[in-house]
């Protein structure tokens, strides 16, 4: 697989007008509720895309699953990302 060096393609994600399979559905949305796992533990930095993603669970189109593919390889690829706070003490 490609690396992700960014979250989230720059397309537009749209809804699919078709009818997918109950398993694409399915797994689609297992996916998207990972994610949302993550970013409630420990990678809030990546929610805006998940809600994004999450607007597409009820009919994903292939390339909604190539998106939440991505972030899944971005959110491997920067495993050791953390957010850091900082208090000036001296202040």
């Amino acid at each position: 697989m490609k690396p992700a060096r960014t979250l989230m393609a720059t397309e537009e994600l749209v809804p699919y007008e078709g009818k997918v399979s109950s398993q694409d559905i399915y797994i689609y949305q297992r996916k998207v509720g990972s994610l949302f796992y993550i970013i409630i533990i420990t990678r809030p930095d990546v929610a805006r895309v998940v809600v994004k993603l999450s607007e597409f669970l009820q009919n994903p189109l292939s390339y909604h699953h190539e998106v939440v593919n991505h972030a899944i390889i971005y959110l491997y690829e920067t495993k050791t990302y953390a957010i850091e706070y900082f208090v000036d003490i001296d202040s």
